[in-house]
This record gives structure tokens, sequence and C-alpha cells, in this order.
């Protein structure tokens, strides 16, 4: 477990970024495809940096945070009665996808 007082704070910005103190949320080494590792990059200007979420559900919750390893966590609960497709999707149209079944509990590390 992590302290809250070292949990990561994540600031979701109109543009479309996500962003963690000077770092944004990128995926790693520009792939956009399926499984790809998300990384955080220096914030730049480009496209590749800006997300949006393809559909929405109300009974989906996340919590992110850094453990004492330095790995980061992201957690996703579905208590949705049908499963949930995350389409995480660049301006480009390339996307990163993922299921959490319904009911179920994902955890990502990266």
């Amino acid at each position: 477990m992590v302290d809250c007082a070292d949990a990561m704070q994540w600031t979701f910005e109109s543009t479309g970024v996500i962003r963690h103190d000077d770092t944004c949320l990128s995926p790693g080494h520009t792939s956009l495809e399926s499984g790809a590792v998300l990384t955080l990059e220096s914030c730049t200007p480009a496209k590749i940096q800006t997300w949006s979420l393809a559909s929405g559900y109300a009974y989906v919750q996340a919590a992110a945070f850094v453990t004492p390893a330095n790995k980061t966590v992201l957690v996703v609960l579905n208590e949705h009665s049908e499963d949930v497709v995350f389409t995480l999707a660049t301006d480009d149209g390339k996307a990163v996808e993922t299921v959490v079944p319904k009911g179920g509990i994902r955890t990502y590390e990266w």
C-alpha cells in the first residue's frame, strides 16, 4: 500500500492532456497498438499526448498512484452490468484500447 501523501496527482486538462506535475501521459515509443506501454514524458505540443475517452460509463472508477518502487499503477473498477471498453484516442485517430469485464477490476502497471 502507498501512503496517500505519496499518491500521484493527475490533472485532466480541457485540451485532452493528462498531466502529472511537469510530465504528460504518452504512449511508450509513440506506439498506439493495443497493449502499448504508457509513460510519463516531458509535455510537448504534440498531438500524441492528447487523449479522449471514446465512450463513458457511469459505474466506472479509477485511481492511479506511484509505488515505493517508483512504478505507476492504474486501478479501474467496473461496477457496470456490462463489459466496459475504454479507448484512449489521439487526434490522429490512433488508439490504445482495453476492456474491463462487468463487475471486474483491472490493474495496470508501468
